[in-house]
């Protein structure tokens, strides 16, 4: 059955639909535990296979299984419908490309026996979490990009470098392979039915965008070594401690030149007494 023509947004309503994410991103596309979860999270099934045939021909980034809705629905029944959002990047497509995309989606779905699921497309882009290689400049550095930071009460003291030798979370970490690119260290997590501790980070702090994106189990002849901190929080803090020293040799000879003064003039004062 033929789609009915439809028309693109307001610029209101695609700035403001998604005004409930973090990054607000702009809707370009529509097509207007649940069925789909299981048959998407097969990753050698047939309807992730064509869905990835589906969107062949835009610059997408991310596709995602939302179940979206407003919490300020006030007396009305409340709907968070499942939603498949196709991200792509910001400008790439227009929104009669972005809705053919949408339907070319949904119908996969349909094939498969979801009715229930419309499709949308929406702008964004991917911003890692992990710092640069050692390469790019700071100058070159995306300012989207997030440094990870703890931030202490002796901000200006080393004393915050000491945090990135502790077991504290967010301490900057960095494959040995890459000593240069750092992550962060998130949660503590325990190994079931063990007493092994394990940390959390993202995956492209260890493996890096150049390995593919395929699950990865633990091997004990293929481990992965992690060092913290990396090599660029390494020479921060020993560049930090070479100025924390100097500036206390520093304050050290300002507190020993007047009292040197004073002693000498004491001796002077005691030698005329005489």
């Amino acid at each position: 059955m033929a789609e009915p023509p439809t028309v693109p947004p307001s610029g209101k309503e695609s700035c403001g639909y998604y005004i409930g994410l973090s990054d607000c991103p702009t809707l370009v596309g529509r097509s207007i535990t649940h069925a789909v979860v299981p048959l998407w999270n097969d990753s050698a099934g047939p309807l992730r296979r064509k869905i990835l045939e589906a969107v062949k021909g835009v610059d997408w980034n991310a596709i995602d299984i939302f179940r979206c809705g407003s919490t300020s629905l006030g007396h009305y029944h409340l709907v968070r419908p499942v939603i498949p959002f196709v991200s792509v990047e910001p400008g790439s497509i227009t929104w009669m490309s972005g809705r053919a995309v949408a339907l070319k989606c949904r119908d996969v779905l349909r094939e498969h026996g979801i009715h229930d699921v419309e499709v949308e497309i929406k702008e964004s882009r991917i911003t890692q979490c992990c710092s640069s290689d050692q390469d790019q400049t700071e100058s070159d550095r995306s300012i989207a990009k997030l440094e990870p930071r703890i931030l202490t009460h002796e901000e200006e003291s080393f004393g915050r470098h000491n945090i990135q030798l502790s077991e504290f979370l967010g301490t900057k970490i960095a494959s040995s392979q890459f000593p240069t690119r750092e992550g962060t260290k998130g949660l503590y997590l325990r190994v079931p039915n063990t007493e092994t501790i394990v940390a959390l980070t993202c995956r492209h702090v260890v493996f890096g965008q150049e390995e593919e994106n395929v699950d990865f189990c633990r091997d004990t002849n293929n481990t992965r070594s992690v060092l913290q901190p990396g090599n660029k929080t390494y020479q921060d803090m020993m560049e930090n401690l070479h100025e924390a020293i100097s500036w206390i040799n520093s304050s050290l000879r300002c507190y020993k030149s007047p009292t040197e003064k004073q002693l000498e003039h004491e001796m002077h004062f005691e030698g005329q007494a005489r």
